[in-house]
């Protein structure tokens, strides 16, 4: 009876961790193919629509639903996938969620081991690599995949002065929604961090006695007009380590 509950409780994470391995192989598989660049971030919209049911439940049309969901990390990088989707396939914008489909499928192996019912078919050399991989590497794997989505930003601000139009405008403008969603994320302080480190590195750069005063005083009123706003809408209580 308790090994058929515990496999039941295992079942929902199947198709998230297929999901997630069809993440980490289409992204590789990039390079054959800029298909593959599609099928990989479909993949991760497939995981984290598992994972945001996982975690809210049901649907709900309500207020407090959408402002929970709002806050959830997997519902982030469902609005990320739609954006890069949309952008030229690049492997940067597959950095990311192949961090986190390759950190989550190790943890579906350490909880697919702790399931009675389907432990004798786990190896324990497996689940004790798949536990070093996440100890020694997954916090600084997760602080990279954050300054890269701080990185892709630059990159889709460049491809507008590359080639200037209405849909790459609006693709900068979701992913910047999306950067501040990241930040007042309830799970995930890293992106957070990495935007508060981008800006210590910026004013220390304009502090410099060699910057241009032009380029201190653009920088000052863009920060002041734009980014000071954004930082206000993140209260500390809506960011957990």
């Amino acid at each position: 009876m308790g090994d058929d509950k515990a496999a039941v409780v295992a079942a929902p994470q199947v198709i998230p961790a297929l999901a997630r391995l069809g993440v980490i192989l289409f992204a590789f598989m990039h390079v054959m193919s800029y298909q593959y660049y599609y099928y990989s971030l479909q993949c991760n919209m497939v995981a984290n629509v598992f994972r945001v049911m996982e975690r809210m439940g049901r649907p709900a049309f309500t207020t407090q639903y959408f402002s929970d969901l709002l806050l959830e990390d997997s519902f982030h990088y469902v609005l990320y996938s739609w954006i890069a989707i949309g952008q030229l396939p690049s492997f940067m914008f597959l950095v990311p969620p192949t961090i986190f489909a390759f950190f989550g499928l190790l943890k579906f192996i350490q909880d697919l081991h702790a399931v009675p019912s389907t432990k004798k078919y786990i190896s324990e050399n497996i689940v004790k690599i798949s536990a070093n991989l996440r100890n020694k590497y997954a916090e600084k794997s997760y602080q990279f995949a954050a300054r890269a989505e701080v990185g892709l930003t630059f990159v889709i601000f460049a491809t507008i002065l590359a080639s200037p139009n209405v849909s790459k405008l609006m693709s900068l403008l979701m992913y910047c929604q999306f950067s501040i969603m990241r930040c007042i994320s309830r799970r995930n302080a890293r992106p957070r961090q990495a935007w508060i480190n981008l800006r210590i590195w910026c004013e220390t750069m304009v502090a410099h006695p060699r910057c241009p005063g032009i380029v201190r005083t653009g920088y000052y009123q863009f920060t002041e007009g734009i980014v000071d706003r954004a930082f206000r809408s993140m209260t500390a209580e809506q960011v957990v380590q």
